[in-house]
């Protein structure tokens, strides 16, 4: 029998939280540096912590709005689409749209799935989103071939949900039913960082003498012995006695054994991990304040390499899932969409956007208006029409100045 029809005959299932049983639902186990990786103790470790805050934060702060195609190209916004407020606004009644979405992404970032309830009201088909705890969640195919959903609310028992019934934003997968989660896949790199960020905390709370030997000419006895390692202990061990100057008697001298932090390469081995889990996330390093190899000259590139190599994929993963989950096929027909706004993060330095908007302008291909648009002014009066360069009139009036019985500049023949 399977496990989760071992699970739908428990009347009392364990908490999904519970380490053995989240180990065996989502693939999480110890990893050979014998750390423990699960979503929840991988974001104690800095660089998972870094990427996930910046990647759903990201995803959160751009706006998400509902279009209408035109018929003769060209899209509006659907601000009279129930589900325009939804997005822009207020998913449900506790959470604001940037809250919602930046959960939702931490989710996917970090256990491959985020599914959220979708429940009418008011006659619309959807009136609220509510997320679901990923860890009372699991994923399956039904008899039809649709996703379905298995979820153990807190108060206890059991509750099947179709996939009419779930927002579900997935990320990568191998079988269409259900995402891969970074984590499971990668415990073994986020669970080296773990036990080199433990080493280095260990040291620390040490000291600076870890592996130092003191010898002394003669023989000490048992209680000289522990009087000396007793008062060491106190006076010189952890980071705030760390500096002080020690006093040795009776010929007594330092000899110190083991590896010190250098000799392990204890923070080149702390810059590698940050860099791999950078790159299991595709985060470009210098977003998480890794600017080793960051320069003056590259980073606005990079910074928009950022945009359409890594954030892109996640927006078009997001908007296919609303029009798939939340808009209706009806609807779709009509014309709608959602979508996100990235403008603003292309927009590059002033210098090259002054460049971009000069030669659009100048082509005729871009209003005053849309401009002013593009960084966040007020529309101006007669600023929706477009220009050419023929004395910059409006676009519809070029020709109507070209006359083969009139010389083009107007002078007198001579």
């Amino acid at each position: 029998m399977s496990l989760i029809g071992l699970m739908s005959r428990s009347t009392t299932p364990r908490h999904p939280r519970d380490p053995v049983l989240a180990d065996i639902l989502g693939g999480y186990a110890s990893t050979s540096s014998g750390i423990s990786v699960t979503p929840d103790s991988a974001m104690q470790e800095a660089a998972v912590y870094a990427c996930t805050r910046f990647l759903s934060e990201s995803v959160a702060k751009l706006p998400l709005h509902v279009y209408r195609r035109r018929k003769s190209g060209g899209k509006d916004k659907a601000t009279d689409h129930p589900l325009y407020e939804i997005l822009r606004y207020s998913p449900n009644r506790r959470q604001t749209s940037y809250e919602f979405r930046q959960l939702l992404s931490a989710m996917v970032e970090l256990r491959g799935n985020s599914c959220s309830l979708i429940v009418p009201s008011g006659g619309s088909a959807v009136g609220e989103l509510i997320p679901l705890e990923p860890d009372r969640l699991t994923i399956f195919q039904a008899p039809d071939g649709r996703r379905a959903y298995r979820y153990w609310p807190e108060p206890g028992g059991e509750i099947i949900y179709l996939q009419n019934e779930i927002f579900h934003v997935m990320g990568m997968s191998f079988d269409g039913i259900a995402g891969l989660s970074p984590i499971a896949y990668h415990r073994e790199t986020v669970g080296a960082s773990l036990a080199i960020k433990e080493f280095g905390a260990r040291l620390f709370r040490n000291g600076t003498h870890v592996g130092t030997v003191i010898e002394h000419p003669a023989k000490v006895s048992p209680a000289a012995k522990q009087n000396l390692k007793d008062s060491l202990e106190s006076g010189f061990s952890s980071v705030v006695n760390a500096g002080k100057a020690m006093i040795l008697e009776e010929g007594m001298k330092l000899s110190k054994i083991g590896m010190t932090s250098e000799d392990a390469q204890y923070l080149e081995s702390r810059k590698f991990g940050r860099s791999e889990i950078a790159s299991i996330f595709g985060v470009p390093p210098h977003k998480i304040g890794d600017l080793e190899k960051a320069t003056f000259s590259n980073i606005e590139q990079q910074s928009i390499e950022f945009v359409t190599d890594c954030l892109m994929p996640r927006l078009v993963r997001f908007e296919e899932a609303v029009t798939r989950d939340l808009i209706s096929r009806a609807d779709r027909r009509r014309g709608y969409f959602a979508e996100f706004n990235v403008m603003g993060l292309l927009r590059g330095d002033a210098d090259a956007r002054s460049k971009y908007y000069t030669a659009r302008f100048a082509t005729g291909s871009i209003t005053p208006n849309q401009i002013r648009a593009h960084e966040n002014e007020n529309p101006e009066g007669g600023g929706d029409t477009c220009f050419v360069p023929l004395n910059m009139i409006p676009i519809e009036m070029a020709g109507q100045n070209l006359n083969q019985d009139q010389p083009v500049d107007g002078g007198d023949d001579k």
